[in-house]
């Protein structure tokens, strides 16, 4: 092989032959010259790339998983690495792993009956709802209560390990559903609802049929701590500071969200100065400034990242659902929804998870910069490929929703659920504006 060029020109080649035969099914072959790449000077990622392809032709599980954890260990974010181990380990159905070529369709089915539970007391079978505070269920007609026993959340899911999955894109299930006709935003419904106004438009239906819809179902949920009475208080509050008069009254609902773990690091370059020592010459007295590049990398673990699943709500409200604390998420359970609607999702995991990482290395990227700066560090350039979206759980988080109107425009009025904070929109030129056209009229 004398005559192929630079030692790292060997060592491609070594790796390409060992790749194709391993394609090809010659695993001798490949077995070869994958061996003869670790035996050079190869590069991390041609190490890497290398072991993977040994634990493609493994025919013992214990050298497969030897390779597999060889891979992991000099890249943990090694996504094909990471699914193979989980089926390895039991944690992946091979059967369950999608084609990216080949996307599965799933077949046509017929409307199949939302599955129901009745909410009775059991003592004068009158409705049962819950309790503003979610911690129990109680009779509507004679005051006794029931606790759900729900336990705190503990659903998240691997993102690589279900997003090689149909789960992962899509894990439906049969929830009864309806579609307001006036501004179409979509709702999950409690099985037995009689009626239901619309939190955004105010439009009243009487339910007299709903559709079924396979629906990727909620992980978690906050229950609702803040009563209609506590909400309208607040928002009146929140009006009467900025002169504005009557509102429509408020409506409760649960909102989706999705819930991000990201992990991984950030790596960055930049350039450091510093003077030598005084050289003379060519005119010129003093310290020559030297630039030398520095690089380093920043741990990345941020937990419960969370991204609107929804956009009905104006995007300028949208900030409300990043006020709640995600330490009192609990386990999903149905009857939570037995006096509430819920916005279905709109925005799909795979979608949600860019707009995390995202939100994840601007941080990192603003923190960076400062830090670096004030080392002496400038031109400074962030790399997300280190960086992995570990987790993600759907969550539904309790807002009531109020409107009023000035100059015949209506706007959008939030309170948390959970705190009672409150967020709404302004009419145009905010509240100099709205005084300005107070005091016009006046």
């Amino acid at each position: 092989m004398a005559g192929m060029g630079s030692s790292s020109t060997n060592v491609r080649y070594l790796l390409t032959r060992g790749v194709a035969a391993a394609k090809a099914g010659d695993t001798d072959e490949a077995r070869f010259y994958l061996n003869w790449v670790l035996r050079t000077e190869a590069s991390g990622q041609e190490e890497i790339e290398a072991c993977f392809w040994l634990s493609e032709i493994a025919e013992e599980p214990i050298q497969k998983r030897r390779y597999l954890e060889d891979v992991l260990a000099r890249n943990p974010l090694h996504a094909d690495a990471r699914r193979k181990l989980a089926i390895l380990n039991g944690q992946l159905n091979p059967a369950d792993v999608v084609d990216p070529e080949r996307p599965a369709r799933p077949a046509p089915q017929s409307p199949q009956p939302a599955a129901s539970q009745r909410f009775t007391c059991p003592q004068c079978a009158a409705r049962m709802v819950f309790t503003p505070d979610g911690q129990s269920l109680y009779c509507e007609h004679c005051g006794y209560q029931q606790a759900p026993g729900a336990a705190p959340a503990e659903n998240e899911q691997d993102f690589i390990i279900a997003m090689a999955t149909a789960q992962g894109h899509q894990r439906p299930v049969v929830m009864q559903a309806f579609q307001c006709h006036n501004c179409t935003a979509s709702f999950v419904l409690a099985p037995n609802t009689l009626s239901l106004t619309c939190p955004y438009c105010t439009a009243t239906y009487a339910i007299e049929a709903t559709q079924t819809r396979e629906l990727v179902p909620p992980q978690g949920i906050i229950p609702f701590a803040t009563t209609q009475e506590a909400a309208q208080k607040a928002i009146r509050a929140w009006l009467d500071k900025r002169k504005i008069g009557a509102f429509a009254p408020a409506h409760g609902i649960y909102l989706p969200a999705w819930l991000f773990d990201v992990g991984g690091e950030s790596r960055w370059q930049g350039y450091q100065g510093y003077d030598t020592a005084p050289q003379s010459g060519w005119g010129y007295d003093g310290p020559t400034p030297i630039r030398r590049p520095v690089s380093g990398s920043v741990p990345v673990l941020e937990h419960n990242v969370l991204v609107p699943a929804g956009r009905t709500l104006p995007k300028r409200l949208a900030g409300t659902l990043r006020h709640f604390d995600l330490a009192q998420v609990v386990a999903y359970d149905p009857r939570y929804l037995a006096d509430w609607p819920a916005q279905t999702y709109e925005i799909a995991v795979g979608d949600a998870s860019l707009v995390a990482r995202r939100h994840v290395l601007d941080e990192i990227r603003e923190w960076t910069r400062r830090m670096a700066a004030e080392n002496g560090v400038s031109n400074v350039q962030v790399s997300s490929a280190g960086m992995q979206v570990e987790s993600f759980q759907l969550v539904l988080l309790p807002v009531w929703i109020g409107h009023y109107t000035v100059d015949g425009r209506t706007y959008t009025v939030v309170a948390n659920g959970q705190s009672g904070a409150v967020l709404g929109e302004l009419p145009p030129g905010g509240l100099r504006g709205w005084l300005n056209r107070l005091l016009g009229d006046s």
